[in-house]
C-alpha cells in the first residue's frame, strides 16, 4: 500500500510541477482565457497519476529501473497530452 500510495504521490506530484511551469512560464496568456475549462479538468488531476502509477512507476519499482517508468509513461502522456495540441 506504501508502494501504491508513494507512486501515486510522486505521479501527482511531477503533473502539478509539470502543467504549472508550462501553464505558468511558458503559455499564461493563452492559458488564462482557458482557465475555467481548465479548473473543471479537476478530476483529470486526481485520476491520471493513478494510471501512470500503475502502469509505469509500479513496474519501475519492481525493475528497480526509471529508464523502464520513463518508457512505460511516455505513453499514457502522449495519449493525455495529444488532444490539446
Amino acid at each position: 500500500m506504501k508502494k501504491t500510495l508513494t507512486a501515486y504521490l510522486a505521479a501527482l506530484l511531477f503533473l502539478v510541477v509539470a502543467d504549472g511551469i508550462w501553464l505558468g512560464l511558458l503559455m499564461p496568456q493563452q492559458y488564462q482565457a482557458w482557465l475555467p475549462l481548465l479548473l473543471r479538468a479537476a478530476a483529470f488531476y486526481l485520476l491520471y497519476p493513478v494510471g501512470v502509477g500503475m502502469l509505469a512507476v509500479l513496474p519501475a519499482l519492481e525493475r528497480s529501473s526509471w529508464t523502464h517508468a520513463a518508457a512505460l509513461g511516455a505513453l499514457p502522456g502522449l495519449l493525455a497530452m495529444a488532444p490539446m495540441t
